[in-house]
């Protein structure tokens, strides 16, 4: 039993782990673009000053004061124009599908199950690791399917001392200060669930193969974040099952008596040897 507990907890992290290499992807290539971005508009933001500081000298001389005036104006709002898009595209950045579908226009629709429900489903159905954690009366398998539902020692372990409570409690209190409130879909069965917050303030945290939706990079950071915070808490598991081994394995062991039977030689034996010599030595 506990080496079977031992192998869903690695199976767990292994999940766990999949999910985040799919964010990573994802988020690798959105940093990518936005890295373009931000550089080619830093390239027309230092043309525009270079352009203004031209104008700028032409416009010392007295034949070239009004042309220098107008380069120096036109290149300064090309400067002005990139350099705030610049600061856009840094704050903001791209959005891009998660999971990742390969095309942008299938987000925000539903996935082929029959895809998805493979035995080896392609890269872009992702498990929705946090699903269960934070909706545990929900049928994982049936709302969220792929590998969302959790093994039994691991649901005993996090309902056990209120180990899912306080890792969701900090999540929550962070969705309710959100300043970009949702109103909740009173049509949505989650509604009645006293975490529902997080799905109406913080969706992106359970997009699956079912329901990709589009994703910031910060967004993807702060659903790695949680995932981590998962796999720390659960990866602990391991930790208690060694202990409980060790403990086992002190209460099993066998020892012998200080004093053995007392040797006896058998008839017809030429050695004299017994059992209970091998046994004292």
């Amino acid at each position: 039993m506990v080496s079977t507990a031992s192998l869903q907890v690695d199976g767990f992290m292994a999940e766990i782990d999949s999910e985040t290499g799919q964010i990573r992807a994802v988020h690798d290539d959105l940093t990518d673009r936005q890295t373009a971005q931000v550089a080619k508009s830093t390239l027309w933001s230092a043309i525009g000053t270079g352009g203004g500081a031209v104008g700028s000298t032409l416009a010392l001389g007295s034949t070239t004061a009004t042309a220098g005036n107008w380069v120096g104006a036109a290149f300064g709002g090309v400067g002005a124009f990139f350099g705030f898009r610049g600061w856009l595209q840094g704050g903001r950045g791209p959005k891009g599908c998660f999971p990742n579908v390969g095309d942008s226009k299938q987000c925000f629709q539903r996935k082929d199950d029959e895809v998805c429900g493979a035995d080896e489903p392609p890269s872009s159905c992702s498990p929705t690791m946090l699903y269960q954690l934070t909706f545990p009366e929900r049928d994982a398998d049936a709302d969220i399917d792929f590998h969302s539902k959790y093994d039994l020692p691991i649901e005993d372990y996090l309902g056990y001392r209120r180990r899912r409570e306080r890792l969701i409690e900090p999540w929550i209190e962070e969705a309710k200060a959100d300043k970009k409130k949702k109103p909740g879909d009173p049509t949505d069965p989650l509604n009645a669930c006293p975490n529902y917050v997080l799905k109406s303030e913080k969706p992106f945290l359970f997009a699956s193969n079912k329901n990709p939706i589009k994703l910031s990079i910060a967004e993807l950071t702060e659903r790695a974040n949680k995932l981590a915070d998962l796999r720390s808490v659960v990866a602990r598991m391991n930790r208690d099952l060694s202990r409980l081994m060790e403990d086992l394995a002190t209460g099993l062991q066998c020892t012998w008596p200080e004093h053995s039977v007392k040797e006896e030689r058998s008839p017809g034996s030429s050695h004299g040897a017994t059992v209970a010599q091998s046994v004292e030595h």
